[in-house]
């Protein structure tokens, strides 16, 4: 039988020396931040909801990787302020050249990415 300390999901990750961190659960993710993204003033800042309430930055842009045994898909996240709204992109495809906007969250855009 397996340890079930093996069977948790953890993180590695070295941030901010190493821009690429790695999510072990049922899947393996990688996300590799390709541009950090600026913190707005807290007046213009908005925030993730909770339980894991943390600032959105703007220009934020994230290379996400996924695999489930030989299957696997990148997408790139964007998040860019339009008067003062948070606007979620994600692009997919062999070239990207495909998108899905939400301006409610990541979540919302990955759900029209799956319709």
């Amino acid at each position: 039988m397996a340890n079930s300390n093996q069977l948790r999901p953890y993180e590695k990750e070295n941030y901010p020396i190493s821009l690429e961190i790695i999510y072990y659960g049922n899947q393996k993710f990688n996300y590799t931040i390709i541009q950090e993204g600026i913190y707005l003033s807290a007046v213009k800042l908005c925030y993730i909801e909770t339980p894991n309430y943390f600032p959105i930055p703007d220009n934020y842009i994230i290379q996400t990787t996924w695999s489930q045994t030989s299957n696997h898909c990148t997408i790139q996240c964007y998040i860019h302020y339009v008067e003062g709204i948070p606007h979620h992109l994600i692009c997919f495809g062999s070239n990207f050249q495909y998108q899905v906007v939400s301006v409610q969250s990541l979540f919302d855009a990955s759900v029209e990415l799956h319709r």
